[in-house]
C-alpha cells in the first residue's frame, strides 16, 4: 500500500484542484452542502488541516478569513500565501503554541486516517478551538459510495478508511454536534458532514 497522503509529495496544486471524474462522482453533490457553510464564515481565524491544493482555503480567503494551514505536504498550498505548518493531522496542536481559532476545518482528508489517527485528529482540532468555535470535517461513510471509494482505492494499492457515526460520535461527547449525510452521484451516500460547536 502507498503511504496514504504522503503519496502527494511530488504533486502540485494544479493537479490537486483539477475537477476530474472522481469530483463529479464523489464531491460535486457534497459541495452543495459544504459550500454554503464555508461561504457563511466571514472574517474568522481558520485552521485548515490537510488543505492540499487549497480548494476550500481559497473560499475562506475570499471571505476575509485569516487562514493557517496544517499539511504533511505544505508545498501543495505554497501558492496561497499563508502559513502552512508541516505536520500530520493527528499531531499538530503543539506546533501552534497557544494560538486558538474560531474554526478548525478539514475536507476529504480523513479518508487517510485509521481509527486511532481519526480520534487523535478530532482531539487535536477541538484543542485549538476557543470556546464557541466550530469544528467542521468530512468523514467517509462505511456504506454506499464511501465504502466503494475505499475499496476502489485499495485496488490501486492506496489505503483509505471509512466510518459509521457510531465510530466517531463517542469522541465528540460533550459538544453540540450535527451530522449530515453527504450524497454523491445518483444521491448515493458518500460521507458524514460533521459540524461541532465547542
Amino acid at each position: 500500500m502507498k503511504n496514504n497522503y504522503e503519496r502527494y509529495s511530488g504533486w502540485d496544486f494544479r493537479k490537486m484542484n483539477k475537477k476530474g471524474c472522481s469530483y463529479y462522482i464523489y464531491r460535486r453533490g457534497p459541495d452543495k452542502t459544504i459550500m454554503p457553510l464555508v461561504n457563511s464564515i466571514q472574517g474568522k481565524k481558520v485552521l485548515e488541516v490537510g488543505l492540499g491544493g487549497g480548494y476550500y482555503t481559497a473560499h475562506f480567503l475570499r471571505n476575509g478569513c485569516g487562514v493557517t494551514g496544517v499539511d504533511v505536504n505544505p508545498h501543495l498550498g505554497s501558492h496561497l500565501g499563508i502559513e502552512i505548518i508541516k505536520a500530520p493531522a493527528d499531531d499538530f496542536s503543539r506546533l501552534l503554541g497557544k494560538r486558538t481559532f474560531d474554526v478548525a476545518a478539514s475536507f476529504w482528508m480523513t479518508e487517510y486516517l485509521d481509527p486511532a489517527a481519526l480520534k487523535a485528529y478530532i482531539a487535536e482540532s477541538l484543542k485549538v478551538l476557543h470556546e464557541g468555535g466550530l469544528f467542521i470535517t468530512t468523514i467517509p461513510r462505511n456504506r454506499g459510495l464511501g465504502n466503494l471509494h475505499v475499496l476502489a482505492s485499495g485496488l490501486k494499492h492506496i489505503k483509505k478508511f471509512c466510518f459509521s457515526e457510531g465510530d466517531f460520535l463517542p469522541w465528540l461527547a460533550g459538544t453540540h454536534v450535527s451530522v449530515t449525510t453527504l450524497r454523491g452521484l445518483f444521491g448515493l451516500p458518500y460521507a458524514h458532514f460533521v459540524v461541532v460547536k465547542k
